[in-house]
Order: C-alpha cells, then structure tokens, then sequence
C-alpha cells in the first residue's frame, strides 16, 4: 500500500511541474528595502543620552566626563517622531517595496511601559507603520 501511495504521490507530482513548466506564467525579481530599528525601549520622546562612556558614535565627541556639559553638547537623541520621520523617508524613496521590523528591546526597560503596559509603544508603531517586531 505504500508502495502505490508514494508512486501516485510521484505522478501527481510530475503532472504538476509540467502543467507549472508549461504555464505562461512568468517571474521577475524585486527588490524590496528591508528597514529595521532595535532597542527603542520605549522611548517615545527625545531624551539626552545618558551612558557616560568612551564610546564615540556623534562623531569626534567623547561622552567620558561631565554629563551636563555632554548633554549640553550633543543635544537630546531618538524618539518616536525622529524614527518616523526617517521611516517615512526610506519609505518614499521605494513606494510599495518596503518591510519595517523592529528586533525587540521595543518596551523593555522603561518606566512608561511599565505603566501602560507597552499599549503607548504598539500605538506609536502602529501608526509608523511597523510590518512585524519582536517585542
């Protein structure tokens, strides 16, 4: 009986490709933009970077040292109408050919989602135009 179901599993399969061969059916590769933020940690508005450290992502500055005097200089970083701005941005540069994913870190860690729960976040994302995340 085995024998007899994977034969006709075998011809079924045979007739499909050809029926699929000889379709005119036809295939183009797109390309699509794939746009992706991380550790957002619900930062809704725009907040001073707070990590004194050696690490030197704004360019010449160091943020090793006086906060004040750091803040004062680099200004406030992030929030959820800067990335929607850029988002946007991306965006109309391939209309239709976008997928927006954030790879997690999105509500942990802030005293706001602890508070609402993440319900702020999923709003804000939502209306960005997020396709998928991983909270």
């Amino acid at each position: 009986m085995l024998k007899n179901s994977s034969l006709i599993l075998e011809k079924a399969g045979i007739v499909f490709f050809l029926l699929f061969v000889s379709s005119n059916v036809t295939f183009s590769a797109e390309s699509i933009r794939i746009i992706t933020t991380n550790d957002i940690h619900t930062y809704l508005k725009p907040l001073f970077y707070r990590y004194l450290d050696e690490m030197k992502p704004w360019g010449e500055q160091s943020r090793e040292g006086n906060y004040v005097q750091k803040a004062s200089i680099e200004g406030k970083v992030g929030g959820m109408a800067h990335v929607a701005t850029v988002i946007k941005k991306l965006k109309a540069e391939t209309p239709g050919k976008n997928l927006v994913l954030d790879a997690g870190d999105t509500w942990h860690g802030a005293g706001i989602s602890l508070f609402d729960r993440g319900v702020g976040m999923v709003k804000a994302m939502n209306a960005i135009g997020y396709d998928a995340m991983a909270p």
